[in-house]
């Protein structure tokens, strides 16, 4: 079996995901410091109520999904800094030879 991980590119991925990441997290606490504002413009209160706690009741899984993305970019991060590891650990005992 032959593996081949372009590490550089594995990287620059994990970054980007990361970052990405890190905007989703920041854009929902945005939307939600939003949607605490409403009661300032809603007419009727108590369908705000209805509103915020169906909002509420997916805040975990919205949370979740951004922390999972953060957790792949760095998975992602260690495959590429083990898989350089390896490498310079087989190429240092190649060349001992």
């Amino acid at each position: 079996m032959e593996l081949r991980v372009k590490t550089k590119e594995l990287k620059s991925a994990s970054d980007d995901i990361i970052q990405n990441a890190k905007n989703y997290q920041e854009e929902l606490n945005t939307i939600y410091r939003l949607i605490y504002t409403i009661p300032e413009y809603w007419h009727g209160l108590s369908d705000y109520q209805v509103f915020l706690t169906r909002v509420n009741e997916k805040k975990m899984d919205m949370i979740k999904v951004g922390m999972i993305l953060e957790q792949y970019g760095q998975l992602l991060a260690d495959v590429s800094s083990n898989t350089t590891a390896l490498s310079l650990e087989i190429k240092q005992i190649l060349d001992k030879g």
